[in-house]
């Protein structure tokens, strides 16, 4: 009996602190009150959103070349593995990468050249695309930024080092590429550095695979083209050695080494490692949003309602006069401020919504691709942080009731 009326009396709190709240929505200073329900609702909505963005930065795929276990570079080159330009180069790459080739276990060698290349699209304007030139190898299409499937197998113009073989002039766009040149497939563009008038024929478009480097205007071509077009026929030179060893051996890293006096070998792992560091930056963008959220909506709901909760001690005093308990007058400072939390909770729902619609159309529209993501626990997660920015409140607004009460009955 003693539970069931004590469930009684917790209902007609929570009724009347629904009453009270609904009240000061809609009537007397009702900015006030909706103030604090925006005051929750910005900082837990930004949180939202960086928390969308920043599990859509980690949780992507973890390398642009997706088929190679090592990268061998120069050292003064090695802080990149994919975009260095116009920086040292190995010589004499294709004859080195026929070697790792040939070893038992090394699965694919290739050398890599990237080049910023202006060139003339199909309508004569000129643009500048980051040009990337590889050995293709049958199931190994993914060692580019941009993927090269639709490159055939092979180098021949390279013609076992006379660059005088068959010219194929393949090249596979980016679709940033594309549109920059506004050339689709079977399209001719024709790279400005040429001295023989060569051009190329777009054989295929290539989606991004993922934020990064293949967002922007990026073209695939074979090595030996690319180094003759840019005049790094004479030397075979290029950036780096893309090697695919899946089951590699300490010995095959040592045989890496030592391809060049100044080689260093960069594998999957070491790479990987560097992912995590790098998104331990988004992930502290999100524990910084976390406390924003909590302080600022903390702050905000604690003076703005303490205000309210201020004005409204005559009323608790009536509450007094005829019987209500101090417990039961605390409880309904409570249930307002939790009422007012989750309000605000759902408000930042909905504002997260927006702003993450509006951050994806607008990195689609810049990068042709999203950066936001919308995972479902992050629904609950959102409320959830509302409800403890209202229950960090209620100790301060607690005591701002109780001051002011005892305020109003000496007055």
């Amino acid at each position: 009996m003693a539970d069931g009326s004590r469930l009684a009396r917790w209902r007609g709190l929570v009724g009347v602190a629904v009453v009270r709240l609904w009240g000061r929505l809609t009537a007397g200073r009702r900015r006030r009150t909706w103030l604090c329900v925006v005051g929750i609702a910005v900082p837990v909505a930004l949180l939202l959103v960086v928390t969308s963005v920043s599990i859509g930065l980690a949780t992507g795929p973890t390398t642009s070349a997706d088929d190679v276990d090592y990268w061998v570079t120069p050292e003064s080159n090695a802080s990149s593995a994919v975009t260095d330009v116009g920086t040292t180069r190995f010589a004499g790459t294709h004859a080195t990468a026929a070697r790792l080739s040939a070893r038992d276990d090394v699965a694919f060698a290739s050398p890599m050249l990237t080049e910023l290349l202006a060139v003339e699209g199909p309508d004569g304007g000129t643009e500048y695309l980051l040009a990337v030139g590889v050995v293709p190898e049958q199931g190994y299409g993914s060692v580019t930024p941009v993927s090269s499937v639709q490159l055939s197998p092979d180098d021949p113009y390279y013609a076992g080092g006379s660059y005088d073989g068959r010219w194929t002039g393949s090249m596979v766009l980016s679709e940033a590429a594309a549109e920059t040149l506004d050339a689709g497939t079977g399209a001719t563009v024709a790279p400005r550095r040429s001295a023989s008038n060569r051009t190329f024929t777009v054989v295929g478009v290539s989606p991004p695979k993922r934020a990064g480097v293949s967002q922007f205007p990026v073209a695939v071509v074979r090595l030996s083209e690319l180094q003759a077009v840019v005049g790094a026929d004479e030397r075979d030179a290029a950036d780096r050695l893309l090697v695919a060893a899946p089951s590699a051996t300490a010995e095959t890293e040592a045989a890496l080494a030592a391809t060049y006096p100044n080689a260093a070998v960069r594998s999957r792992g070491e790479l990987l490692v560097e992912r995590a560091v790098d998104e331990q930056l988004p992930l502290a963008m999100a524990a910084s949003a976390l406390i924003l959220s909590l302080t600022t909506g903390t702050l905000l709901i604690g003076t703005t309602f303490g205000f309210e909760v201020a004005a409204s001690s005559r009323r608790r005093a009536i509450l007094a006069a005829v019987g209500v308990s101090g417990r039961s007058r605390a409880a309904l400072i409570g249930l307002e401020t939790l009422l007012l939390a989750l309000l605000g909770g759902y408000l930042a729902l909905v504002v997260w919504a927006g702003g993450s619609f509006a951050a994806n159309a607008v990195a689609r529209w810049r990068f042709d691709t999203q950066v936001a993501v919308f995972e479902p626990w992050l629904l609950p997660a959102g409320v959830a942080v509302a409800v403890l920015i209202g229950l960090l409140s209620v100790p301060y607004l607690l005591f701002v009731g109780r001051r002011s009460t005892e305020e109003a009955d000496l007055g």
